[in-house]
């Protein structure tokens, strides 16, 4: 974590590699992170293809910035978070409020689902668009069903710029 700086922008790469290691598929893109936030970077309903044998992660074009140029994280918290599964889906949902000043045209909610070890068992994420000052929405993330799920370690993370 960089408490003084931000990354304004970045490009990612996802690379997967067959068992010869040649590039079997990858996947790009851009991003931000705000000074000490957790960031992850999800690809929903993407598969490389059942032949790969290792993948990394590369990033590159980063643009750093102090954390005053860039401005603090948005103030927008989740409430009411819950999570229930059944035969054929594990659904996330709660609810989203915007404290801040701003319009956030574009806000991305990435929940990671926890196995009853503790283990990452999934992941999936929504978008909300739109979300006023002082407004309220609800939103759902839904999952395939996850056998052995421990429903009360899912963790909803949020991903929003001010610019």
């Amino acid at each position: 974590p960089n408490l003084n700086h931000a990354a304004k922008s970045f490009a990612y790469d996802f690379n997967f590699y067959d068992a010869g290691g040649d590039i079997a598929g990858g996947f790009s893109g851009d991003s931000f992170i705000y000074a000490g936030e957790v960031k992850y970077i999800l690809l929903p309903n993407v598969m490389p293809g059942a032949d790969f044998a290792n993948v990394d992660f590369k990033i590159s074009k980063y643009e750093w910035v102090s954390k005053d140029a860039f401005g603090g994280l948005p103030s927008i918290q989740t409430s009411n978070i819950v999570t229930e599964t059944d035969n054929k889906n594990t659904v996330v949902q709660g609810k989203i409020f915007n404290n801040d000043t701003i319009v956030f045209s574009r806000v991305t909610l990435v929940a990671i689902l926890r196995g009853s070890l503790g283990q990452i068992a999934g992941a999936s994420q929504t978008e909300i668009e739109n979300l006023l000052p002082n407004e309220t929405k609800t939103f759902s993330i839904i999952y395939p069903a996850v056998p052995n799920l421990d429903t009360y370690g899912t963790r909803v993370f949020v991903y929003s710029t001010r610019q």
